[in-house]
Parts: C-alpha cells; structure tokens; sequence
C-alpha cells in the first residue's frame, strides 16, 4: 500500500513565559495528516514528538495546551549531548505533513501507520522522542556484532513498545 503525504516548510514556534509555546495557526492546514514538533539547527532537524490529526490545526492548537508536552519539548537536550545546559539549545518548529489518500484508503487507519511508521524511523535515527504524556516513548535496542555488510545486518534495530 502506498501512502502519500504532502509536507510544508517547518513553521516556527514562538516561546511564551514557562514552558509554553505559540504559532500562527493560520499556516496550519485544517487537513487530515500528521504533525511533528522539532529542534532546528541550521538546516539539521531533530523531531520531538509525532502525532496524527483529522484536522491538523485543532490538534496542534490542543497540543499547545498541554502542558507536560510542553515542558518536554522545551527542556529536551540536544541529541548526543550530555551537558546539562544544553535543552535549550535549537529553535523549536512544527513541521505538518497533509494525508492525500487514495482510493479506498481509510484516513484513521493510514494516519495510525504513517505516525508509528514516523516514529520508528526517527527512533531509528536517534532521535529522543517524547509521547503525548510528555514521558519518553520505552525504546528497545537490538545491538549486531558481525562481519556481514552492514547494508544486510544493521548494527542497531530500535523497536518501540
């Protein structure tokens, strides 16, 4: 099956005092699809969270208020960084992709493998994801050892639970 999605530049978010943010909600498309809060730097994203929507703007219009998330995206450290200092380090975005489905293709169903489907692959890029609770997602990782190539046995296979 083949699902197809239609992604906009990311926008980005404005932070508030605490832990809050705000975006132009009119550059959100009030569309079935997908949503991705990230970290930018430069031209680098990391993402943060991924959710699905029937209506993109709604959701993330909620997601604002939700306060554990929030904090989560705020205070997440930079990828493969220790320091302590560093959860403050990138500008936050949101990055919006619009479901185009095709015949027959049902939008609940495809937008729950599309988002599990996103995380996987940023899980397997290292990306530090968070869920809607504002927890990390549990993450488990299969470690490889050989002398096969690589592009047949990964060294690293994540799977989330």
């Amino acid at each position: 099956m083949e699902l197809n999605l239609k992604w906009a530049n990311p926008i980005s978010l404005k932070a508030l005092d605490g832990a809050g943010y705000a975006v132009d909600l009119n550059k959100l498309p009030k569309a079935f699809g997908v949503y991705v809060f990230a970290r930018r730097f430069g031209s680098a994203i990391e993402a943060l969270y991924v959710g699905q929507a029937l209506d993109i703007q709604s959701r993330v219009k909620q997601q604002l208020n939700n306060l554990k998330l929030m904090k989560a995206i705020k205070y997440s450290k930079k990828k493969n960084s220790k320091k302590k200092n560093s959860s403050h380090i990138g500008k936050r975005v949101v990055i919006t992709g619009q479901f185009i489905a095709g015949r027959a293709q049902q939008h609940k169903k495809c937008l729950l493998l599309i988002e599990r489907s996103l995380i996987r692959y940023f899980l397997s890029e290292g990306n530090d994801l968070v869920n809607e609770q504002g927890t990390h997602l549990r993450r488990h990782e299969i470690k490889s050892v050989s002398h096969m190539p690589k592009s047949f046995i990964p060294t690293k296979i994540f799977l989330d639970a």
